[in-house]
Order: structure tokens, then sequence, then C-alpha cells
């Protein structure tokens, strides 16, 4: 069954937004008397059967609901700088819903090369890979702000654990978590618009309990890949 996206779900009619309206009208092909499962990222999802499609408008009538979770799963937090290629930056925020990733927390760096905050555009990817993962929640994203702004304001770095990927050679050979201490916290540092050697010290000094792993990431600069955050993941 497809899947829909639907901030407030309710008993009764229902109006898809415009993007959603387009997805099930053109990309799906899907007609009225369809069956389709409503989600709002929040716990709770729904399945009714589509009434008016149109090329821009769609309606579904609610039936009932179908999963209402009414505590959200504890995740990890992502801070994490924003690359030059966006297409990179999206790819992140896809593995990150998939993962189940709680909270992503874009940061402005010395490397930022590109600060363009586009939340509205990397909303929708965290929508879309929401339902495509069939998530249940999805993850929430901050405004991007510098990282010196993020800092002075996070209080919950220093209350658990965290762990910093980065790929500053002169940073190597530091100690490493305990497998039993599960990162809440990972800042990203990836040489393409992410920290200096200064600005990951800092995020690996935090009072609290926040500990640093060194996780290497590519030697181009690349986000982490699959495997690095499945290991993460994993432990």
């Amino acid at each position: 069954m497809h899947s829909c996206f639907h901030p407030s779900l309710q008993i009764g009619v229902q109006s898809l937004t415009e993007d959603e309206a387009v997805h099930v009208s053109r990309v799906l092909r899907m007609k009225a008397g369809d069956d389709v499962r409503l989600i709002n990222g929040m716990g709770t999802s729904a399945i009714g059967k589509l009434l008016d499609v149109g090329k821009r408008k769609a309606s579904v009538s609610v039936e009932r609901f179908d999963i209402q979770e009414a505590e959200r799963p504890k995740g990890l937090m992502l801070v994490v700088a924003p690359t030059k290629s966006n297409d990179r930056f999206e790819w992140l925020l896809e593995k990150a819903t998939e993962l189940g990733v709680e909270s992503i927390c874009p940061v402005w760096t010395s490397r930022s090369e590109r600060r363009v905050d586009k939340h509205e555009r990397w909303e929708k990817v965290l929508v879309a890979a929401t339902k495509q993962s069939q998530r249940m929640w999805k993850p929430s994203l901050q405004k991007a702000v510098d990282l010196s702004v993020f800092l002075a304001h996070a209080e919950a770095l220093g209350q658990g654990h965290g762990a910093v990927a980065h790929c500053i050679p002169e940073m190597q050979g530091l100690p490493e978590m305990a497998p039993e201490m599960a990162p809440e916290i990972v800042p990203d540092a990836h040489q393409d618009g992410g920290m200096n050697a200064q600005e990951a010290a800092v995020m690996m000094q935090l009072e609290g309990e926040f500990q640093a792993r060194v996780a290497e990431a590519q030697g181009d600069g690349a986000p982490l890949s699959d495997e690095m955050m499945n290991q993460i993941r994993s432990e």
C-alpha cells in the first residue's frame, strides 16, 4: 500500500498537499477508490481511500488509525556541516532518516563554502525518505546556524555519549568509546565544508559524559559511508 504524508491526521476527509497530490496522480497513477496509508511523521498512520484525484489536488477519506506511537524512540542527534554539493548532503539526510536519526542540526563552520539554508527543500527530502523507508517518525530538522551559536544553546551535548566523525590526520589516536556506550550525538567533521581541527577539538572537550571517537571519513572528504553509518547504529 502506498504511503502519503499528512502533517495533521484526523478521521474524516483530508486534503493532501499539492506535492502529495501530484505524486499520487502523476507518479503513482492512483485513482479514486484506491487504498492509501497516511503518515504524519510523528508516530501515527491511518488507512483511507482516495476520493477526488486531480492534477494538483486530491483528498482522502480516513477511515481508521492504523498505528499510534505515543512516544518517539530515542535516537541520534546528528550535528552536520552541509557540504558544498547539495546532492551529497541530501544523500546524508536520506540515510539518516533510514537509520532512525531523531534530530538533524545543520551548522556552518569555518570551512563552509556555501551557506544557504535550504530548509524547505531538505524537509521534502526527509518526508520522501520517511515514506520510502516506512518509518513512523520523521527526523526533526533544525534551522542552520553557525557552530558557535549552536554550541552556546545546545545543553544536550554535555549530557550524553557522543562521537566526532572527522578526517583530520593530526587528531588521530584519540581513545575510542567503550562498545556499550552507544553514541547519542554524532557531529560530522568531514573535509568538504566540515570542521577544522580547532572546532573538532571543542566538540570533543565538552563537559559531561560526551566522549570522542575517531571515525575517519574517506580520503576525498566524502560523507559517511553506509558501512560507517551501520557501524555507528549497531554499537
